[in-house]
């Protein structure tokens, strides 16, 4: 073995090592990012006015790329089902984040932007609700995407935590008690910034 395989094997070593040594933390990190990240996306299922939405497509993409860093930092494979089905649901958020985009610019310039394209205002108004019937069908499959979900994490969840021992169980407790208070706190922040001045 030469002097370059010993130290990629050590680093290897390494990293194995510590993702054993913060299972624990990390899968608890990234329930709470989850679980979160599930709550605001059942928000996105009631009325809410588009700006506010916006926000809420924002904040769950947070809240998912969060769950996948700690999803990954947990487990030494890197793209498991858990992680190809996170990225799969932070995909479609970021899909209808995109639709609504495109509606708060429409919304936003109707007038100048009918006259620039040549068209009227009620094209755009008919544009306008279109985005808001793709985005109601990306929201009804997200709702469908967290219901298989909702198998694949728990599934996760409960073979990780057959492997913790009593400390990594302590560790596991604290670490969700900490990360849920911190979630909730960012959700907070990003939903109503407006409250932190």
């Amino acid at each position: 073995m030469t002097s370059t395989e010993q130290q990629h094997e050590r680093v290897r070593i390494h990293r194995d090592t510590l993702v054993e040594m913060n299972r624990s933390v990390y899968v608890a990190r990234r329930n709470s990012a989850y679980g979160r990240a599930v709550q605001v996306l059942r928000t996105l299922g009631r009325p809410n006015p588009t700006e506010v939405r916006a926000r809420l497509y924002r904040v769950a993409v947070r809240l998912l790329d969060d769950a996948i860093r700690d999803t990954r930092m947990s487990q030494i494979e890197r793209n498991t089902p858990l992680v190809l089905f996170l990225k799969l649901l932070r995909e479609a958020i970021q899909t209808a984040q995109a639709l609504i985009r495109n509606d708060l610019d429409i919304g936003r310039d109707t007038p100048d932007l009918a006259k620039a394209l040549g068209q009227s205002s009620t094209t755009l108004r008919l544009a306008r609700a279109f985005i808001e019937k793709s985005e109601n069908d990306v929201l009804d499959s997200i709702k469908e995407m967290l219901v298989f979900g909702r198998t694949v994490v728990r599934q996760d969840t409960r073979q990780r935590r057959l492997g913790f021992d009593a400390e990594e169980r302590r560790r596991y407790r604290i670490n969700m008690r900490q990360s849920r208070q911190f979630y909730a706190q960012l959700v907070q922040h990003e939903l109503h910034p407006e409250d932190e001045a």
